[in-house]
C-alpha cells in the first residue's frame, strides 16, 4: 500500500455506524478519516481546512492510522476497489486492465467511476491506475497528489 502498510480490509458491506473523524500526520500532509465504533476505518482523503473552521482538528501521527478497513460501496464499486489491492507496489494498471480483472472487460467506463469514488485513498492505491494510452489519467484529488504518490512508491516501495 502508498503508506507501506497491509490493511486488513472487510469487503462485507455491512451498514457501520461512523462515531469518530480524526485527521492525521502523513507522508503528503493531513489527511481526514472517518472510523467506525469497531475501529475500522471508512473513509481517507486528504485534509484541507476550511478557513472558518472553528474547532481545528488536532492531527494524530500516521502511525495511529487503524489497520483495518471497512469501504462502504456498491458490490460493482467493491469488486473494483478489491481489484485495485491487487495491483503490486511500483506498478500501474489502465482502466481497461481494472475491468478485464473484475471479469467485465466492457465496464471501463464505469470502472473509472467506481475509482473515482474510492473512499480511502492510499490503502485502496486507485492512483496505480493510467490511462491506456500511459498518461496520468485522472485523480479524484488532483493529479499533483496521484503524482507525489506515484513518486512515493517509485522511491519507497521498488523491489
Amino acid at each position: 500500500m502508498i503508506f507501506a502498510r497491509e490493511m486488513d480490509f472487510d469487503w462485507s458491506n455491512k451498514p457501520s455506524s461512523c462515531c469518530k473523524i480524526h485527521v492525521f500526520e502523513t507522508p503528503f500532509g493531513l489527511w481526514f478519516s472517518e472510523i467506525d465504533t469497531n475501529e475500522y476505518m471508512l473513509t481517507l482523503k486528504p485534509y484541507k481546512p476550511h478557513p472558518h473552521d472553528v474547532d481545528p482538528y488536532t492531527p494524530l501521527p500516521f502511525d495511529d492510522i487503524p489497520l483495518k478497513a471497512k469501504p462502504i460501496g456498491t458490490p460493482f464499486q467493491l469488486s473494483v476497489w478489491k481489484a485495485l489491492t491487487q495491483i503490486p507496489h511500483y506498478s500501474t494498471s489502465h482502466y481497461s486492465g481494472v475491468a478485464s480483472a473484475i471479469h467485465n472487460p466492457l465496464a471501463v467506463r464505469a470502472v473509472g467511476t467506481a475509482i473515482g469514488r474510492n473512499p480511502i485513498i492510499g490503502f485502496i492505491p486507485c492512483h496505480r491506475v493510467l490511462a491506456k494510452d500511459g498518461s496520468i489519467g485522472g485523480f479524484s484529488c488532483g493529479l499533483e497528489l496521484k503524482e507525489q504518490l506515484l513518486a512515493y512508491e517509485k522511491e519507497h516501495c521498488a523491489t
